[in-house]
């Protein structure tokens, strides 16, 4: 969630910094107010200017909140906060079921993976076979429950002999007495290399394949799982990132629309007219306002 807040507000930091390169003020070039009052038009009077740079900072960081500055009577102005909600909402319910299935899938296999069952599997197929591959730098797993750890188990073949159903069966016989694995592999000597193991307790409907492991195959699942909520999680967090730059950018088109209106629309009028007074013409000139 951090970094959705850093990243909203260095948006807003560059869109405030490019603003000053342009000029968000109508054009007001036309005629001069003596010009125009010499023909009896309106008189151009701006009465309720807004700052179209201050729109944009304000939806930038909250959504709506630009909007409202600028015209509190357009349907944009309450759309923004809407989605906003509704986008974080979003958010923090996908995050809340990526944590729950992260939580799950480790809870998973700390009841189902064993790393002494691991590490007892790893010096026989050190000494059995003398390759430069399965050496002390071969077996990396962390002792303790990492990241990386779960990670690792899910991810490389070499992690599978700790789940326990992969142990149960092709490193222990029918008795339930621990045994030592039947390896299988291409090559030999110094060009072998392990590709499974016979199994030992099972019958013919069991796959000899070193990667087969139930328990590994639902625990891969349920990681799988976890990625798909925290990656709609990301998709709504950049909805609520375009969800800012689009209020932002329609706060700006909102105050331009109001300095423009406000600028040539209002309701002042010059007026003239001739009474006579002391049997003179006497010229008078008045302003008037429709309320």
């Amino acid at each position: 969630m951090k970094k959705w807040v850093t990243l909203i507000l260095a948006l807003s930091i560059t869109l405030i910094a490019l603003a000053q390169e342009y000029d968000f003020t109508p054009n007001t070039e036309g005629p001069s107010e003596v010009d125009i009052l010499m023909q009896g038009d309106v008189i151009k009077i701006n009465t309720s200017r807004k700052d179209a740079r201050l729109a944009m900072a304000m939806s930038m960081l909250i959504p709506g909140a630009g909007n409202f500055y600028a015209d509190s009577r357009s349907v944009t102005s309450y759309i923004w906060p809407v989605l906003e909600i509704g986008l974080w909402a979003g958010y923090i319910y996908f995050r809340s079921e990526g944590d729950k299935a992260t939580d799950d899938y480790e809870k998973y296999a700390d009841q189902n993976y064993n790393r002494d069952q691991q590490h007892d599997i790893e010096p026989i197929l050190k000494d059995k076979y003398l390759h430069d591959v399965y050496d002390d730098t071969f077996w990396r797993l962390d002792d303790d429950n990492t990241q990386h750890f779960y990670e690792d188990i899910a991810k490389y073949d070499k992690y599978v002999f700790g789940w326990n159903d992969w142990y149960e069966t092709y490193a222990m016989n029918a008795a339930g007495e621990e045994v030592t694995p039947e390896f299988l592999g291409d090559g030999e000597a110094a060009d072998y290399h392990w590709t499974g193991n016979e199994v030992m307790n099972g019958d013919d409907t069991w796959p000899s394949d070193e990667r087969y492991s139930k328990l590994r195959s639902e625990f891969i699942q349920m990681r799988a799982d976890a990625e798909d909520e925290y990656d709609k999680a990301s998709l709504v967090g950049f909805g609520i990132i375009l969800n800012h730059m689009l209020s932002a950018a329609d706060a700006v088109r909102l105050t331009i629309k109001h300095n423009t209106e406000n600028l040539v629309a209002n309701d002042i009028k010059l007026n003239y007219c001739v009474t006579q007074r002391n049997s003179q013409l006497t010229p008078f000139v008045y302003l008037t306002k429709r309320f």
